[in-house]
């Protein structure tokens, strides 16, 4: 149900699961940094754009519907507004605008899908989003960006 998967959420004792996929994470985003900075093409851009963009991903997903009524991650959102969330796209897009390339264009784009597609599981297995839901959204986006670019900065 979904009372029992939020009080899951809630629980501060960390699952085997949890932990295998922190360390999976950690280690794909040191090997993809360690491409992206030993890369004749450079991969400075990246590593400035994708920290950027991840955190604009959560303000997006925190104007979704919150899964609970108290908490951090409603607190949050109820603070967010609609303006405040386009004013705040003003420095990715500079960023973007800075270190243009199609790479990373792509690669932004594939981590906003996935944080519509992350959004829409929350929805639909939680009835909104929660404080770990931004957390995810801000690691997966990074490391999508710094994967993509470091696979395809490589030439």
């Amino acid at each position: 149900s979904v009372e029992r998967r939020l009080a899951i959420m809630r629980d501060p004792r960390s699952g085997a699961f949890a932990v295998i996929g922190v360390m999976l994470m950690l280690l794909l985003k040191w090997n993809a940094i360690a491409a992206l900075l030993s890369s004749p093409a450079g991969g400075l851009p990246a590593l400035v754009v994708a920290p950027i963009w991840s955190r604009w991903f959560l303000l997006w997903i925190a104007r979704r519907r919150p899964a609970r009524k108290q908490g951090l991650g409603a607190e949050f959102s109820q603070h967010l507004t609609q303006r405040a969330l386009i004013v705040a796209l003003a420095l990715p897009i500079l960023a973007l605008g800075i270190f243009f390339h199609a790479q990373i264009v792509l690669a932004v784009l594939l981590a906003f899908f996935v944080t519509l597609l992350i959004a829409r599981g929350a929805n639909a297995r939680l009835g909104g989003v929660t404080g770990d839901i931004y957390g995810l959204t801000v690691e997966l986006g990074e490391l999508i960006i710094l994967l993509v670019c470091a696979a395809t900065l490589r030439s």
